[in-house]
């Protein structure tokens, strides 16, 4: 496997995936990395393996519609997802929802997210899963490195390098590359979409669609000014594409870890940043700086860079949005003219100087990941191993704790029905003790005032109504 790996990475002819075919699939991570044994084993285990999820999943969605759900049904139901349908996935949807809202639901464990990734890609569910992975208030699925490093690696084996990059992105913006085998994926499924790309709508296509839809206004109470954190907020694919490949190549290095952050900077619309840490570049180093091809990439991103005009009017507070504080970072056009003017001086320097490099990115950046993922396996799975008896250990104790409630309460709720009823003998038996003093206190208290009623004041027709009625009385008497 390693040396189809290898000769794929070395063959560049090919304006398609080399991997196309269904027979021959690529992979980075051995498929002792999955710890696949020490997870269906954990199926034999004595919770696990008397639940059945089709039928299980319906009390745990049923459960937490009534507000009675708990993180050891959730933790139980995904690690036992398989064989899901439709509905299913609704089910699934609705039930990470609810236990968001639970108190238990402020941070979703591991094993829970764990869970839900493998069960996802065992059922070919991962284009449900993506969705549920950015939107992290309502799901919470804050990827760890193991899962992260899973699910990267099955979209990279079916060269989804555009699902593979959503991972990295997620990862860059949990600022943390700090395991090895998570930052060499994301380092190799970037770099493939920076060369692989998938088509996407332009931004003019998409402001053409945006103008024929009908604002609707709503009336509010408050009115938030738009925020932009430039990380966070960041909504642009290009922006996300962008910043992560500079972190990336930050941590690389090199030719290719300073060529990867030029077009990453490009990418994110940050010329002038660019523009300073090239001068940094050609004063610190006296080799090559970037390859060939990324100084072309930067020369286009750079020409068709949109910009804004320095003059335009402000909005009403009442009308900004988040759209136009991303507008404002752009450059105006003399900004953009300085930033050109900079850039061909540069790059007139990088040529005479001979500091651009002839080297092929994306064959450097394979080759690399492909030398340096297997050394860094072991540490992972050794810790994954050990996880996933851990999690078993900890679904154990959950359950315990559950039954001692369960038992606690069920006694507590015996005692107190114990107590009435022993309240009600005690007073039946106190009745006869004291029936004398209850007596005598009854005979002792006072007697309530009652007020006299008062008589009904009689229109004209009920006297005369009153005086007939008395006449046909008297005249039944007489008879």
């Amino acid at each position: 496997m390693s040396t189809l790996c290898r000769l794929c990475a070395h063959v560049k002819q090919f304006s398609r995936p080399i991997c196309a075919s269904k027979d021959v699939c690529r992979t980075l991570l051995s498929d002792a990395y999955r710890c696949h044994d020490a997870w269906m084993n954990r199926l034999q285990s004595p919770i696990l393996s008397k639940v059945a999820f089709n039928e299980f999943i319906l009390d745990v969605y049923n459960k937490f519609e009534k507000g009675k759900g708990n993180i050891l049904d959730l933790d139980i139901l995904a690690n036992k997802i398989e064989n899901v349908h439709d509905k299913e996935v609704e089910f699934m949807d609705r039930i990470l929802q609810q236990f968001r809202e639970t108190a238990d639901g402020s941070q979703v464990s591991r094993s829970i997210i764990h869970g839900i990734v493998r069960g996802y890609i065992d059922t070919n569910l991962t284009d449900s899963l993506l969705p549920m992975i950015k939107d992290k208030i309502t799901y919470g699925l804050h990827l760890d490195f193991l899962s992260a490093n899973i699910l990267m690696d099955h979209f990279i084996k079916k060269e989804m390098y555009h699902e593979a990059s959503q991972i990295a992105y997620d990862m860059m913006l949990q600022e943390d590359f700090s395991n090895q085998v998570t930052y060499l994926l994301s380092l190799y499924s970037t770099t493939k979409l920076l060369y692989h790309p998938i088509e996407q709508e332009s931004p003019n296509q998409e402001a053409e669609e945006g103008e024929e839809e009908e604002e609707e206004w709503e009336a509010v109470k408050v009115i938030d000014y738009p925020f932009y954190d430039d990380h966070f907020s960041i909504q642009s694919e290009r922006f996300l594409h962008g910043k992560t490949l500079y972190m990336l190549g930050k941590k690389l290095g090199g030719v290719d870890g300073r060529s990867l952050q030029l077009v990453g900077l490009g990418m994110y619309d940050k010329f002038p940043q660019a523009m300073k840490l090239l001068q940094e570049w050609m004063s610190s180093s006296d080799g090559t700086i970037v390859v060939q091809d990324v100084v072309t990439r930067f020369d286009d991103l750079l020409q068709n860079a949109l910009t804004r005009d320095s003059e335009e009017a402000e909005k009403d507070f009442g009308l900004l949005r988040i759209e136009d504080e991303i507008h404002k970072l752009k450059l105006t056009p003399t900004e953009k003219e300085d930033c050109i003017k900079d850039w061909q001086g540069i790059k007139e320097r990088l040529q005479s100087e001979n500091k651009i490099s002839s080297d092929d990115l994306e064959t450097n950046i394979s080759d690399y990941v492909n030398s340096e993922i297997s050394q860094y396996e072991q540490s992972d799975i050794t810790e994954l191993q050990s996880l996933i008896v851990s999690w078993e250990t900890r679904r154990q104790n959950w359950l315990d704790q559950q039954m001692k409630d369960f038992i606690k309460q069920q006694k507590m709720d015996e005692i107190q029905e114990k107590i009435i009823e022993l309240e009600e003998k005690e007073e039946l038996l106190s009745y006869y003790t004291y029936e004398n003093e209850i007596k005598l206190a009854g005979l002792r208290a006072p007697i309530p005032h009652k007020e006299p009623k008062k008589k009904k004041v009689l229109d004209e027709d009920e006297i005369e109504e009153r005086k007939l009625a008395d006449q046909k009385k008297r005249k039944i008497k007489k008879k």
